[in-house]
């Protein structure tokens, strides 16, 4: 293929990435002189809309509502949004990366249904106002460096618009890295718009993420069955590189897992990863197609990237951020010694050549695209991780052109038809062996997996009076129960959950949960205030399964019981010959619905309290026990013969026969101890 044709694809490239930036549509709502009207737009058809265009601005001022109801202001500029402050010119200079602001936009929604609006932070710390109301600070806005704290935070907010308008005002600091202002566009829609989006965005990070790690370590492992091609390596470590970058880009999915990250770790990892990537990929390409070229080159951008690196390593983001065009600059002249390199072996012929140039040119367009975002030149979001996923689907190729190639090579110098069916038989056994390998390593795995969640769920009852009993489904479970004790009090806390689906999935989630609990702090005296906590953690992390919990706090000497239920089964309590369920407030389970909406439906989680009588027993389960079926297939449920006989039956023996007792009972019932969901129970005797 001749040399002009690839410099026309990626010219053609170049073009189309930097017009998709923008979305140049007539239709779409601009906002013109710090007023958008949005009242036309369908949702339904378009999704979210994009808060684009000329917001009012007051540079070096923080205006209040007040302010502006009162007409305390100046007089406004206007400037561009999303888009950095750098270039704006005030009082006769350009007023560069940082400083303090505040902007102000009037939405017109043409009714006064509330509206989500979706706010991707801007750099580095920020306030909001809608209609007069203080919505949150994300971070500490200041007007100096040193009073300044940034933070990342991706927030959703509900605005509801007052006369079919909802006035915004964002105060903006930015004192920690280079460009500052509202850079990323603020949209707004109906929650289900703005919550689908968000989730499918991060989604995507997480499916490139899992696919980059997945495909490192395919890498790695080629590297380690053949070490003499170190080409594999490189991959690997690029690949990996891309992967944690792909973490805090775009959505920033780690700040999602660990909103209170240190911001300025998280930029490291950023630009750690970027410029790493440089050096990395060109020895990755010259270890693929070694070419005949002065090795102080290449040596040139491990220096240069050594060099950034310090910098990013022991500087702080206002500082090293600064150089990040220069570093682009790098980067891009890194990009064209890479092309020079493979249009040399395309020349030369050697094997795929052309199909590694044509990825690679669909992957310089990917980090062109990237390095105009960054640098607030175009608007769009990162594709450097896509551009990957192409490149390695042309190494793919690649290895299969020459796998072919070299099987009919083969082909052709077998003409004994026995040694064919020989040599494919051996094929087959060694497929063979391999699945057997892999099986017998998802067993270890499994049962690796069992042992981790044993150890996270209690081996002793805290008190005599309670015992418990955990039997699931399959080697690992999606149940989970734990006992709480609190410094300086004789109170005991109850906590059981169950997570929908079975299995290493829902396994993973109960540590999640009880990851979240160990680092609850004094939540834990407060079982809606835990509650609320782990729903809020949860949210967006469960891959779509939801949580029942139960969580409630016993006081011996008193009785009284303080709980507080999110769709789980309520407790059978059994008194004086009599059965009954503690049923008290209940919520929806956790991981399916933001506090926020909860409070604005009013239907926040809350707590329930009742004071035991002495003698009375409770049985706290998961639908496990209950909903298991009868061996006769009359469809009959053993909940139906658990509350109406074997409860009163059983009321007077101590909790671990009690228990045991009850599981006797559900075997002879199901007629075997293999059961359809995970089986958790927990008595207690109040004394």
């Amino acid at each position: 293929m001749k040399l002009y044709i690839y410099t026309a694809l990626l010219c053609a490239l170049l073009t189309t990435g930097a017009c998709s930036a923008g979305k140049g549509s007539g239709n779409l709502p601009v906002a013109c002189k710090g007023t958008i009207d949005i009242s036309g737009w369908d949702y339904l058809l378009n999704g979210s809309v994009n808060l684009n265009g000329e917001w009012e601005f007051y540079y070096g001022r923080f205006l209040e509502p007040a302010h502006f109801k009162n007409n305390l202001t100046q007089t406004p500029s206007y400037i561009k949004v999303p888009g950095a402050w750098d270039d704006f010119v005030h009082d006769g200079r350009r007023i560069g990366s940082f400083g303090h602001a505040t902007y102000r936009l009037t939405v017109i929604t043409g009714s006064d249904t509330p509206l989500n609006f979706k706010v991707m932070p801007p750099n580095s710390a920020y306030r909001i106002w809608a209609n007069g109301t203080f919505y949150g600070e994300y971070g500490k806005v200041a007007e100096k460096y040193d009073d300044e704290v940034p933070r990342y935070q991706l927030t959703v907010h509900t605005f509801k618009p007052v006369d079919n308008k909802i006035e915004i005002i964002i105060h903006v600091s930015n004192h920690c890295i280079y460009l500052g202002g509202i850079l990323i566009p603020i949209s707004a829609g109906p929650a289900e718009i703005i919550y689908g989006e968000k989730t499918n965005r991060i989604a995507l990070d997480v499916f490139i993420f899992a696919s980059l790690i997945i495909i490192s370590i395919y890498y790695i492992g080629l590297f380690l069955m053949r070490t003499s091609d170190r080409s594999n390596l490189y991959f690997s470590v690029f690949t990996l590189l891309l992967a944690a970058r792909s973490l805090v880009t775009n959505e920033m999915f780690l700040y999602q897992i660990f909103p209170d990250a240190n911001w300025q770790m998280m930029y490291k990892i950023d630009f750690l990863a970027t410029t790493l990537c440089v050096p990395v990929f060109i020895y990755f390409i010259y270890l693929l197609y070694p070419v005949a070229m002065d090795k102080r080159i290449r040596m040139f951008f491990v220096i240069c990237a050594a060099v950034y690196s310090f910098m990013i390593l022991f500087f702080p983001a206002r500082v090293y951020s600064s150089y990040l065009m220069v570093y682009n600059i790098i980067t891009i002249a890194g990009c064209f010694y890479i092309l020079y390199m493979l249009i040399k072996s395309v020349a030369d012929r050697q094997e795929g050549a052309q199909i590694a140039l044509l990825g690679f040119l669909l992957l310089f367009a990917a980090v062109i695209n990237d390095i105009l975002s960054v640098n607030d030149i175009i608007h769009s979001i990162q594709l450097s991780s896509v551009g990957v996923f192409i490149f390695i689907l042309s190494q793919s190729l690649i290895s299969s052109m020459k796998f072919a190639n070299a099987y009919r090579r083969v082909e052709d110098l077998s003409h004994n038809l026995e040694i064919k069916v020989r040599t494919r038989t051996a094929e087959l056994e060694h497929e063979k062996e391999l699945l057997r390998i892999r099986n017998s390593t998802i067993e270890n795995e499994l049962t690796i997996a069992k042992k981790i969640q044993k150890q996270i769920i209690p081996r002793h009852s805290p008190v005599e009076s309670i015992y418990a009993f955990y039997k699931p489904m399959d080697k690992v479970g999606g149940d989970f129960y734990d006992f709480l004790k609190y410094r300086d009090s004789e109170k005991i806390g109850i906590f059981l959950s169950d997570v929908s689906g079975h299995g290493v999935p829902a396994a993973f989630i109960t540590s999640m949960v009880k990851t979240s609990i160990l680092q609850a702090g004094t939540d834990r005296e407060d079982p809606a205030c835990l509650l609320t906590n782990l729903n809020e953690l949860l949210l967006n992390q469960t891959g779509g399964h939801f949580v029942t919990a139960f969580y409630g706090i016993y006081t011996p000497s008193t009785r009284d019981f303080v709980f507080s239920n999110s769709g789980h089964n309520p407790p059978y309590i059994v008194s004086q010959g009599c059965v009954n369920t503690i049923e008290g407030n209940k919520s929806i389970p956790l991981a399916i619905m933001n506090n926020a909406s909860l409070a604005s439906g009013n239907k926040p989680r809350s707590n329930s309290s009742l004071t035991m009588e002495k003698g009375s027993k409770i049985l706290f389960y998961t639908d496990g026990l209950t909903e298991a079926v009868s061996k006769d297939g009359s469809g009959l449920f053993f909940e139906d013969i658990l509350e109406d006989e074997l409860l009163v039956k059983y009321a007077s023996l101590p909790p671990v026969e009690f228990i045991y007792s009850i599981y006797k009972e559900l075997v002879n019932f199901h007629g075997s101890e293999s059961f359809e969901d995970d089986v958790c129970m927990i008595c207690m005797d109040i004394e």
